[in-house]
């Protein structure tokens, strides 16, 4: 995949409501909806990659009874369905390779992009503002709010994550604000890229007090397949936690099992409302 290069704009003073309409004017953000006729998955939002086959009796109008046969969609996504990690995940914008997926990548691997973290922190603080209400609503009071930490050694010990929300002085919420909670203690991604986490990719710093029983809210730029922040969610729930998430992407590719879900959003006007979230 190639991604899409950015022009940093004169920002003098910008606020975060600035840098929103500059990621809105820019087309980087698309909503996320739960409502597209083919379906999304109702654990992630991101489609159903799998399909079975439903086969029922149904009667004809003579009067006999058939068989019928119907192609549906898994109601959860293969990731998902398949492994554990986390009691919710909630993203903030569906992410195309030549959009958000550009902006984040830039951001975090590229030193003369990384001027892209001030927007995508002010999405991210935009959208906690609206929506952390909505996120308790759903999930119970948040206790901590951390990040999904880099490894001490990537990008010369520069944390991505970290950075961001450094970008905004205030952040809304009642939670403790905690961005060390975890350390990322695995050096290989593999087996998240597959679809599988690891228990082993994050530990608890052993500096940090308990966390048992408490709700921990997760925030992490981007997702595919959710390996990697479901392996963060092991974590929390080996030292008794209760992890959620939000990401400021849900990587979806337009392809055979997200192609329903591209076409949704980019034929919406707007293409996103920071009003609205997919648990509104």
């Amino acid at each position: 995949m190639s991604y899409r290069g950015f022009n940093k704009p004169i920002s003098t003073n910008w606020t975060t409501r600035d840098w929103l309409s500059w990621a809105m004017d820019e087309r980087l953000l698309l909503d996320v909806r739960t409502d597209i006729p083919e379906g999304v998955c109702a654990g992630c939002y991101g489609g159903t990659d799998k399909t079975y086959e439903d086969t029922t009796f149904v009667r004809d109008p003579s009067g006999f009874m058939t068989l019928h046969t119907e192609l549906r969609r898994w109601p959860r996504c293969f990731p998902c369905n398949s492994f554990d990690g986390l009691d919710g995940i909630l993203p903030i914008s569906y992410s195309l390779g030549n959009r958000l997926e550009s902006a984040i990548w830039r951001a975090k691997n590229d030193t003369a992009h990384r001027w892209l973290n001030v927007p995508l922190a002010s999405i991210l603080h935009t959208f906690l503002s609206s929506h952390l209400e909505c996120i308790e609503d759903k999930w119970g009071p948040v206790d901590v709010i951390t990040v999904v930490p880099s490894h001490a050694t990537a990008r010369g010990g520069w944390d991505h994550m970290k950075d961001l929300i450094s970008k905004v002085r205030t952040w809304p919420g009642k939670g403790v604000w905690e961005l060390d909670l975890l350390e990322k203690v695995g050096l290989s991604n593999a087996d998240t890229r597959r679809d599988r986490p690891r228990a082993d990719l994050f530990q608890l710093m052993p500096d940090k007090g308990a966390i048992e029983g408490q709700r921990v809210l997760l925030l992490d730029d981007t997702y595919t397949t959710g390996g990697t922040l479901r392996s963060a969610g092991l974590a929390v729930k080996a030292a008794g936690g209760q992890p959620i998430a939000v990401t400021i992407g849900r990587q979806v590719r337009n392809d055979q099992y997200g192609a329903h879900i591209v076409a949704d959003a980019t034929n919406r006007a707007p293409l996103f409302d920071p009003r609205r979230c997919a648990i509104h």
